[in-house]
């Protein structure tokens, strides 16, 4: 129960804009809410008092609550830190909508479709991480018809854990 009540007070202190320099120490602090959901899940091998699952369950519903409040902020974050990455590609990346759920992803590459499927398949693992629900490409920074796709991604609250493609709730 020590390192559940560690645990929770990390993840109050836990900040996402800390990690928003980059794509991939964005990626590294999508690492914590799937570290927490295994140290949830862990308890389940134990035995363990009335008091002590009361305790397990509260921390459940902590992880859910915080990551609702991080994971918009991270995909927020996503969008200029993918805008970096892609300046030498002269391609541009932006998130918006209600929790930053949509991201859109503009470049020339993207006039052809065969070139839109090859970049969703590559980002789709990391997009669905993130929990977006809606991807789109444009092949000019513009108001012209794009491409989409969308995401069947777990919602912010849901507690799991991600293996490959797949996502499994916790309970």
């Amino acid at each position: 129960m020590l390192t559940l009540r560690r645990e929770t007070e990390a993840m109050a202190k836990f900040s996402p804009r800390d990690y928003g320099e980059t794509v991939n120490s964005l990626t590294v602090a999508l690492a914590l809410p799937q570290a927490w959901a295994k140290i949830y899940e862990e308890g389940q091998t134990y035995e363990l008092s009335v008091d002590q699952e009361a305790v397990r369950r509260q921390f459940r519903k902590a992880i859910s609550k915080r990551q609702t409040e991080i994971l918009p902020v991270l995909r927020d974050l996503y969008g200029p830190a993918m805008r970096k990455q892609l300046w030498e590609a002269d391609g541009k990346a932006k998130t918006f909508s209600t929790g930053f759920r949509t991201i859109e992803f503009i470049a020339g590459a993207f006039a052809a479709n065969r070139n839109i499927k090859k970049a969703h398949e590559e980002i789709y693992s990391t997009l669905m991480l993130f929990r977006f629900t809606r991807a789109q490409y444009k092949w000019v920074d513009a108001n012209v018809e794009y491409s989409y796709y969308t995401l069947d991604s777990p919602k912010d609250g849901d507690v799991g854990i991600w293996t490959g493609r797949q996502f499994r709730l916790v309970e």
